[in-house]
């Protein structure tokens, strides 16, 4: 059995290498470029959380409250580590609300063009129902008049 030679295939003929223009797919970040899901316990509390690189507002905030204030490296670390996992807890609960009011107004214009629905057909019901009548009456009228010829 003979191997392919590698010097014959170029990369764009490799089925089995990913294509490196394809970091996007759909919006969607690629597995490499996504940040890993930071736990709710670490395993080794002296390791910071994640790869957080930059504070956040509110650390950044209460950081220059406490500058005053000597700190101990670790402390002013895990306090960043803090409150960087509940400024960001707080951002996925204001995102979840936005996305949860998104939803309830997309709920209450399908609800309002069904409504709208629903009217036209009861009174295009209501206009067949008179139509018919209008034709019955004109049958007993046509029934009970004498015949001619």
């Amino acid at each position: 059995m003979s191997a392919w030679p590698v010097s014959t295939l170029s990369n764009d003929d490799d089925v089995f290498m990913t294509p490196t223009t394809s970091n996007r797919y759909n919006g969607l970040l690629s597995p490499t470029a996504t940040p890993a899901r930071i736990p709710s316990q670490p395993e080794n509390p002296s390791q910071p959380v994640g790869n957080h690189t930059s504070n956040s507002i509110l650390a950044t905030e209460v950081l220059k409250i406490l500058a005053p204030i000597p700190l101990n490296s670790s402390v002013q670390s895990q306090l960043v580590e803090l409150l960087n996992r509940h400024d960001l807890r707080t951002q996925g609960i204001a995102k979840g609300r936005d996305i949860t009011r998104l939803a309830i107004q997309s709920k209450e214009r399908e609800i309002a063009e069904l409504q709208a629905r629903i009217t036209g057909l009861e009174a295009e019901r209501q206009t067949s129902r008179t139509v018919i009548a209008y034709l019955k009456q004109d049958i007993g009228i046509s029934a009970a008049s004498p015949k001619k010829g």
